[in-house]
């Protein structure tokens, strides 16, 4: 494959999973009239437990001000707790309350439904698309790290 032909291609399908994912969260989250940002921060602080907002904006993709108004939203809706860092003060914490876990419980059981009946493949099948979607993206980070010459 030519350069040219991977690099099309690979915008291509990184556009389209993108798209399939923010469908199925958009799917997902309507079942708890959720949007698709508020669903995958659900699907993260269920994984994560506590964590702080830059380590949910990271998972997330979701910028510093876009996030605080979406965890505002699910604060007022009684699904995530703000909490101080027992071991730094300074430092705020996002959680699930009971009631968000519950909710986490109900998107991860739909998730993996919809994902053990429409991906028969083995489990090592899908580790070598996830390690091969890690090393894809590690290169690509690194790649980008390079300073580039405005001249190029």
């Amino acid at each position: 494959m030519e350069m040219n032909e991977f690099k099309a291609k690979l915008l291509q399908s990184t556009r389209k999973l993108n798209e399939a994912m923010d469908g199925c969260l958009d799917r997902m989250g309507s079942l708890e009239d959720l949007t698709p940002n508020q669903a995958r921060i659900i699907m993260i602080m269920n994984i994560e437990g506590s964590a702080s907002m830059g380590k949910i904006s990271d998972s997330a993709s979701i910028a510093g001000g876009n996030l605080t108004n979406i965890c505002k939203v699910l604060e007022k809706r009684g699904l995530v707790e703000r909490g101080r860092d027992p071991s730094d003060d300074r430092k705020v914490l996002m959680q699930l309350t009971l009631k968000g876990q519950e909710i986490a419980s109900k998107l991860d059981d739909w998730l993996t439904g919809r994902m053990e009946k429409g991906m028969p493949l083995n489990r090592e099948d899908l580790m070598l698309m996830v390690e091969g979607l890690e090393k894809l993206s590690v290169m690509i980070i690194e790649m980008t790290k390079e300073k580039i010459d405005e001249r190029d």
